[in-house]
């Protein structure tokens, strides 16, 4: 009976990233102009975007997460995050863009193998020239098992790749998504399509469940000190300890007084005068 509840919660919390995936994403149909499952066979999301099969023979496809649950994604959507493509030096894809627009290009990733970070960081770049992810750690981010997105927006304009202001030419109404291998292990992606549209049409991960708990923190904080007083603030500014005697206090007692004194020691002569008389 008592392993029956882990199951349990296990399934509801499947059920509760479903839920959230699919009530963050957009409803209106998205423009896909290229997809790819990598490493992996062709699937359809929940999203309904339909990522083809990896036709890439260069480097290693690798299905070793599905091994393991995959963290932020709904079950029927793991696979993208579970496959993979990787290799020893830079790969890259063409990505067809034929029309003029604003365009998303979306980047899927998810450690499965190291359980560090700082043990696999790499580049990538879009056309040889923008360079749109640096020095990615993806177990750096989000650690082990858990789905990343990168998600860059872009522009096409006469013939013209425009990324971040900077422009680069296309040739043959196409452009090249590189991996590039830097000096810790090798480039790997998971997934990745562009679509013909803005950034809020993008369907986007869940939060971090930690990330979930910093931002009630932070709310709850602002709303403490919204509701604090002068009186309130005053009455906490205390520290832990013995108390102590204020020297403020003092100074201000032994200010008071002095005027006291100078009126006596002048009034004492002119007593004894008039005592003369």
């Amino acid at each position: 009976m008592g392993g029956c509840i882990p199951m349990i919660s296990n399934r509801f919390k499947q059920i509760v990233i479903t839920l959230c995936v699919i009530l963050t994403s957009t409803n209106a149909a998205l423009n896909i102009v290229w997809s790819i499952n990598a490493g992996g066979e062709k699937h359809t999301d929940i999203h309904g975007i339909r990522y083809n099969r990896d036709p890439l023979t260069i480097g290693e496809a690798s299905d070793y997460g599905t091994t393991m649950q995959i963290g932020r994604v709904a079950p029927p959507d793991q696979i993208l995050y579970q496959t993979e493509r990787y290799h020893f030096s830079d790969f890259n894809y063409n990505i067809p863009l034929r029309e003029d627009g604003d365009y998303v290009l979306v980047l899927k990733f998810c450690e499965v193998w190291f359980n560090a970070p700082n043990q696999k960081v790499f580049n990538v770049q879009l056309n040889d020239v923008h360079d749109v992810v640096k020095n990615l750690d993806i177990f750096g981010k989000v650690g082990r098992a858990v789905a990343h997105d990168e998600i860059i927006p872009f522009q096409v304009k006469n013939k013209k790749l425009i990324v971040n202001g900077r422009k680069s030419d296309i040739e043959d109404n196409s452009v090249s998504l590189t991996l590039l291998k830097g000096e810790r292990d090798n480039p790997k992606l998971n997934a990745a399509y562009v679509m013909k549209g803005s950034l809020a049409d993008v369907p986007t991960l869940p939060p971090l469940p930690q990330q979930e708990v910093d931002d009630v923190e932070e709310e709850e904080e602002e709303e403490e000190i919204v509701r604090e007083t002068p009186q309130d603030t005053k009455k906490r500014a205390h520290t832990s300890g013995p108390k102590v005697q204020d020297p403020y206090a003092m100074s201000d007692s032994s200010s008071m007084l002095i005027p006291i004194v100078i009126a006596v020691a002048a009034f004492i002569p002119l007593l004894y005068c008039l005592c003369k008389i």
